[in-house]
């Protein structure tokens, strides 16, 4: 299947709309600044769904506001396929919801799928669909999604992320577990074409939030056990080690969980990721390479995984 791609700057707007036609995944970026300073952009991505019962279906990773140049975008991607919908809407970790109450707005019959502590942080959305880290995964994996989008939820980490797996592309979809900076894409529809910042030498900071650079994986190692493994997921603890639910898990316990999951993730051997913050990383893009997205993966990782991709923690 070709992963050849298009690139559009949609009109009265900052946003970049980008299309992988054969592949059904399409993105929204535009300039986001961490803090009001860091700019780091942001991503909202759309997956079309491929198989039944949900061919045609729209999945949305909401992560960018649902203004009318975006949602006239959709509308035209609906309109390719009569009788499509908008199914499914994503909040892939604790921090990205802030756009979650627009596109629930404009699309009030999507399910919506969120992390724990979401419900209580967005009390104006009144159904969730499914809560990870709340629900037991028995459930998780019957979010009606599945098995055609997969789901690797990272419950000790800071922002609490979920990771999406879309199997028939091997695209990831991620949020704060993966930057690759410093960002392009996300400030090519500005004036001024490229990130700015009042601060002159954040510039040359950004490089270095990039997978294959040591602070990226510092970044893990610090943020991998913030946060207790909840009693519904420390089953997925490993062989042996069983956290107690009122315990949350040590802080290698989280770290060993942590590093459970990227295994999984690496284990779906990704040909592409589609990163929240950052440029995507594709192994098919004429600047890509074989093995590129996984490699990315594994090496941002590496604290926690070998180069082959299984746990060393």
């Amino acid at each position: 299947m070709s992963s050849k791609s298009v690139t559009e700057l949609l009109p009265n707007s900052t946003t970049v709309f980008r299309a992988w036609p054969q592949s059904g995944i399409y993105t929204f970026s535009r300039p986001f600044a961490r803090f009001g300073v860091v700019p780091i952009g942001g991503r909202t991505t759309i997956i079309r769904m491929t198989q039944h019962p949900n061919t045609d279906a729209l999945f949305v990773l909401a992560s960018t506001p649902a203004d009318e140049p975006t949602k006239q975008k959709v509308s035209a991607l609906l309109a390719e396929r009569p009788g499509s919908k908008v199914a499914f809407l994503a909040a892939p970790d604790y921090v990205h919801s802030l756009y979650l109450q627009e596109w629930a707005a404009a699309y009030p019959d999507a399910l919506i799928v969120g992390v724990e502590g979401l419900e209580h942080k967005n009390p104006a959305i009144a159904s969730w669909h499914g809560i990870y880290g709340r629900d037991p995964p028995s459930k998780t994996r019957t979010y009606a999604f599945e098995p055609e989008i997969q789901a690797a939820y990272f419950p000790t980490f800071t922002n609490k992320d979920v990771v999406f797996h879309h199997t028939p592309t091997r695209t990831l979809l991620t949020a704060d577990l993966l930057f690759n900076l410093p960002v392009k894409e996300q400030y090519a529809n500005t004036p001024a074409k490229r990130p700015t910042s009042w601060i002159p030498f954040l510039s040359h900071i950004s490089p270095a939030l990039s997978p294959h650079r040591s602070m990226h994986q510092s970044f893990l190692w610090s943020s991998s056990a913030a946060n207790p493994i909840p009693a519904s997921t420390a089953a997925e603890l490993g062989e042996g080690q069983v956290a107690k639910p009122d315990s949350g898990g040590t802080t290698q316990e989280r770290r060993h969980h942590f590093a459970n999951m990227a295994a999984l993730v690496a284990g779906w051997n990704p040909k592409r990721i589609v990163m929240c913050h950052g440029e995507v990383i594709d192994d098919d893009d004429e600047a890509g390479a074989e093995g590129a997205a996984k490699s990315a993966w594994i090496a941002a990782f590496g604290k926690f995984l070998n180069p082959d991709g299984t746990t060393k923690v």
